[in-house]
């Protein structure tokens, strides 16, 4: 399984077909209203989705445990993310479902500032990964390392790890990784003095994020090209950039 959507065709199989298809528009739902920073709502389409989760399934209490965490730290609820995640961990029963639980481990530590405990966890669930043969988790774990090394200053091998892994999470469909991931390649490009490319990047990310209405990526890397253009003198692309990123800071939409 390389993907959370992967997890989900897994353990739907054997549903009977309209607790299948309820079950999916729930999680869309909520997928939806994560991208779109609504994590209240995310929060309680993840929830209804577990009232409807065949008993002691795993695989799928893990998919719910992932998307709700994600949904948790976006609000700033790390505590809650990690709790979440550790409950799922203590039942996960194989390899890829710790592989994206140690990079969700990762992640927390990583907004918390915690850089070596992040570099840990990414490791370990590079590890898992590669053990379980699931490519899109050990390829999600290579490029939050990537991630970790760009935070110290090493572009250069966070530029080698993104375009070796990148690819991997490309084939497993993760596009909501990928989107992020494109423009850390570029902002690693642009520091190896790459800038063409990693402009380009920057600009391949943010139409991956719009085609995603991911809010938190679109303004992202609206302020990223911003600063570019500034820097080169093109004021009207700067302004341009700075504005859509400012109409993405308000309350964010119900789906």
């Amino acid at each position: 399984m390389s993907t959370w959507k992967d997890m989900v065709t897994a353990f739907l199989k054997p549903a009977p077909p309209p607790q299948h298809s309820a079950l999916r528009e729930v999680l869309e739902e909520g997928r939806r209203a994560k991208l779109s920073e609504d994590y209240d709502a995310a929060l309680a389409a993840f929830e209804r989705a577990g009232t409807l989760l065949p008993k002691d399934d795993s695989v799928a209490e893990t998919v719910i445990a992932l998307q709700s965490a994600e949904a948790h730290l976006g609000a700033g609820r790390a505590d809650e993310a990690d709790a979440l995640i550790r409950a799922a961990l203590s039942t996960a029963a194989s390899e890829a479902q710790k592989a994206y639980l140690h990079n969700a481990l990762g992640m927390i530590a990583q907004h918390r500032g915690d850089w070596a405990a992040a570099r840990e966890y990414y490791e370990q669930a590079r590890a898992f990964g590669k053990a379980a043969g699931a490519a899109g988790a050990e390829g999600r774990a290579a490029c939050h390392l990537a991630d970790v090394y760009l935070h110290e200053g090493n572009a250069s091998y966070a530029v080698h790890l993104l375009r070796e892994s990148l690819p991997r999470l490309n084939t497993a469909g993760d596009l909501e990784w990928s989107c992020y991931f494109v423009g850390v390649l570029g902002q690693a490009l642009i520091e190896t003095g790459q800038e063409s490319e990693g402009h380009h990047l920057l600009g391949r990310a943010l139409q991956l994020a719009e085609g995603m209405n991911y809010r938190r990526y679109e303004r992202k890397w609206s302020l990223a090209l911003a600063e570019r253009a500034l820097k080169e003198g093109r004021f009207f692309d700067a302004e341009t950039h700075v504005a859509r990123a400012l109409s993405l800071f308000g309350e964010a939409p119900s789906p």
